[in-house]
């Protein structure tokens, strides 16, 4: 009876922030995607080389790097200042306004 039970648990996949390494369900993270064309996207689930941010702290942490940790993860160049904004707008965009 037990193994039905677990059996029958959806499995949540977990992902890591690359900051911080905490592991977090992947739909509570911010990703950053290359997709195939090499284009980045920020903030959409889909099929590509992806990385995960946690939180505002950990993005500014990012930003703050000199080693430029999205390049070497994601394989491709990276413009860091259009992910910035990007990863920035998305995070204030998750603050409640009064």
């Amino acid at each position: 009876m037990l193994l039905l039970e677990e059996s029958a648990m959806k499995h949540i996949p977990l992902r890591s922030c690359i900051i911080c390494r905490q592991k977090f369900p992947k739909d509570k993270l911010l990703a950053i995607t290359r997709i195939s064309s090499g284009e980045i996207l920020v903030g959409q689930h889909i099929s590509g080389r992806s990385v995960y941010l946690c939180s505002a702290l950990c993005a500014q942490r990012l930003t703050q790097r000199k080693d430029n940790l999205l390049h070497r993860l994601l394989n491709t160049s990276v413009d860091s200042l259009a992910i910035q904004r990007e990863v920035e707008n998305y995070f204030s965009s998750l603050i409640p306004t009064e």
